[in-house]
């Protein structure tokens, strides 16, 4: 093997690396995007079952509006 295919060949093999590299970093940040949308949508969830209990709350006793969160 010449020196000229010698450095073809890693220059190959770099680019091939940096491709795969390129696929784990898309790849891992879209994973954390959706653990993110997940805790936001848990979140979202808990919000709105503490302002449904808050409403239950005000409801049953009328006039007791201390019960703020």
């Amino acid at each position: 093997m010449t020196k000229r295919a010698a450095e073809i060949d890693t220059n190959k093999s770099t680019q091939i690396r940096h491709r795969r590299c390129r696929k784990n970093i898309i790849k891992r940040s879209f994973s954390d995007a959706t653990l993110c949308g997940v805790e936001i949508l848990n979140l979202v969830w808990g919000l709105s079952q503490i302002a449904s209990l808050r409403h239950k709350f005000n409801d049953s006793y009328d006039g007791c509006h201390w019960f703020v969160l």
